[in-house]
């Protein structure tokens, strides 16, 4: 990255950008999304939530076992180490039928993180229920707790109506389903790798059950695509089958969320539904990328006139958020430090003394105040009778 700035005590005052960039915008060139079949479609930056491309994003739809993630999402605070006993509710016989399970009976004794690691890998419906009842007493209360925390992320087209989504009255959008995604990467991000992206459901040695099928992972994707290590996917006669995945490449990582595929066939579907994912995938990491702000060319201190010390450190009053940008060959993002050419005391802390911008070209991609870290007394000098510093 490249970097220019004033340096403290020069008499140009407070540095232009125009000063440096005098040149025209350039036209972003990306390629358009590819054309897929599926009724909804969405992708994002998972870092900074950013939308890149969006189809039907605010069609209702049954979210499927795509509820199993804010199942996921809310049992998260559970120790996965905690052994427990599956109650006759959240059992596979309990289950209605059509539903995918992992085979629990009741009395089984299973660990927290494997019940958590069931409802991920092989969206076991058995497994959720057994994990809302245990974190809420029952699944009325869970569901409600599923209704709060949409709520709470902005969901606004969501309502739950079991743990597991396999109740076609459960109702979301792809926008929201996006919004949870985006959450839970940046809630349970290191989950990825024990929780989604284990090619076969597995199991602990403190785990006593009646049988444990070494089911695969729904996830068609994984192993198959590069840097893809989740999320979740979903199937529904009345909907259609779903997919939200993600996957990372150097610090950059998208999601995208299919809903509503259906082919001649499950098979044809579940195949669909996965290549579909993969062009979307492929189309971000193309054109798009994740930039993180240096802030290792900042400035650490400035020279001040007339206080009880010679200078005063500096820092930005906020940490620097990352941008979603175009990906584009040979064009550097330019650091511009600006400093208040002449700083004189008293000076407060968390006063304004100067700004960090970034520039691709000549837009403004982001800015942050500097601010003084201490306060600084005004101090009489002879010197400064005399006019000198």
């Amino acid at each position: 990255m490249v970097g220019f700035a004033l340096l403290p005590g020069a008499s140009s005052g407070i540095l232009s950008a125009a000063a440096f960039f005098f040149l025209a915008s350039l036209l972003y060139s990306q390629e358009p999304p590819p054309y897929v079949t599926a009724p909804i479609a969405i992708v994002a930056d998972a870092e900074t939530g950013t939308i890149l491309m969006e189809k039907n994003a605010d069609r209702p739809v049954s979210p499927a076992s795509l509820a199993k993630l804010m199942t996921l999402h809310l049992t998260a605070q559970m120790d996965e180490g905690t052994i427990v006993s599956v109650p006759a509710e959240g059992s596979a016989q309990a289950m209605r039928p059509g539903s995918s399970v992992v085979g629990l009976e009741p009395g089984d004794r299973v660990t927290i993180g494997t019940l958590r690691r069931a409802a991920a890998v092989v969206s076991a419906g058995d497994a959720a229920w057994t994990l809302a009842i245990l974190h809420s007493g029952d699944i009325a209360t869970f569901v409600d707790a599923m209704n709060r925390r949409a709520a709470l992320l902005g969901m606004n087209n969501t309502t739950y109506s079991d743990p597991d989504g396999w109740s076609s009255v459960s109702s979301t959008t792809g926008r929201d389903q996006m919004t949870l995604s985006v959450a839970y990467i940046q809630a349970h991000k290191e989950e990825l790798s024990h929780l989604h992206a284990p090619p076969f459901m597995t199991y602990t040695e403190d785990d006593d059950l009646t049988r444990e099928p070494k089911k695969p992972n729904t996830n068609l994707l994984l192993g198959e695509y590069e840097g893809l290590d989740g999320l979740k996917t979903g199937t529904l006669p009345s909907s259609g089958f779903h997919f939200a995945a993600t996957a990372e490449r150097s610090a950059t990582r998208f999601i995208a969320i299919v809903m509503g595929v259906l082919d001649v066939d499950y098979i044809s579907s579940v195949n669909r539904r996965a290549d579909e994912a993969r062009l979307l995938l492929e189309w971000a990491f193309t054109n798009y990328r994740t930039w993180h702000p240096s802030l290792t060319e900042v400035e650490k201190s400035v020279p001040v006139k007339h206080g009880a010390v010679e200078s005063v450190s500096i820092r930005p009053r906020t940490e620097p958020m990352p941008i979603t940008l175009p990906r584009r060959e040979n064009r550097p993002v330019v650091l511009m430090t600006e400093i208040h050419s002449e700083i004189i005391a008293p000076v407060s802390e968390g006063q304004k003394l100067g700004t960090l911008r970034w520039y691709d070209d000549s837009r403004l991609l982001s800015e942050i105040p500097l601010i003084a870290e201490t306060d600084v007394e005004w101090h009489w000098r002879m010197t400064h009778a005399l006019g000198l510093r």
